[in-house]
């Protein structure tokens, strides 16, 4: 199973509907190679910023042409939004803090040498922008419902295909893995989804978590 990962939006802006999401798209391995040639193909009347596709500038028929095909072809599209516009930026860094203060508590419960791995990686929060804060926030509950639905979804129709999972993650940096997305990503691993309560699929973990890359194909420690 090869999932995709990507994120639209600033998560920046207090106002009425400042949104932003976190959306995956879970597509079979066994017809990633067909699906690929077909989007190739849709690609070329696309319109493009800077060589890339942007949502934004498809209309109607464009985004009905790319959902039609997808459909077709067995896959599985997650999305989480956050809309800041019922939130304001000093709530949100209350909640950041309330947070670092939660984990560091917990440090000492480590054994070393996790113990300084682990208050490190969490004291990353505060050096995370609220921004880039609240797209770890969103991503991480666009993980939690993926553990819970992909599975539920492919057993059913596809069971092979959930005997390994490629996870690829729209990186900031084209040519290398941020500290942000490391630290997000052991987080992810480590202390949220473990967690997680997946209906009777606690089996499912790590065969789910095989690996994270981002679309450089550089591996994401986790």
């Amino acid at each position: 199973m090869h999932i995709f990962v990507d994120e639209s939006g600033s998560f920046t802006g207090y106002h009425e509907r400042s949104l932003s999401a976190v959306g995956a798209l879970a597509i079979p391995s066994g017809r990633l190679g067909f699906i690929q040639k077909k989007y190739a193909k849709i690609r070329n009347r696309l319109p493009t910023e800077k060589g890339e596709v942007k949502g934004r500038l498809l209309n109607e028929q464009q985004v009905a042409e790319v959902v039609t095909m997808l459909s077709r072809n067995n896959v599985l599209f997650e999305i989480t939004v956050a809309d800041l516009g019922f939130h304001d930026e000093a709530e949100v860094g209350r909640y950041k803090q309330q947070h670092l203060d939660g984990m560091l508590a917990r440090v000492d419960r480590f054994a070393d040498p996790d113990r300084q791995l682990v208050g490190e990686t969490c004291r990353q929060i505060s050096r995370t922008s609220i921004p880039l804060y609240l797209q770890a926030i969103t991503t991480f509950e666009l993980l939690h419902t993926l553990i819970n639905h992909v599975p539920l979804y492919f057993v059913q129709r596809e069971p092979h295909e959930l005997a390994t999972f490629e996870w690829i993650i729209d990186g900031k940096e084209p040519t290398k893995v941020t500290n942000w997305e490391m630290w997000w990503s052991w987080y992810a691993r480590e202390v949220h989804l473990p967690t997680c309560r997946y209906g009777g699929l606690r089996w499912c973990w790590k065969a789910l978590i095989t690996h994270f890359m981002t679309d450089s194909e550089a591996v994401i420690a986790i």
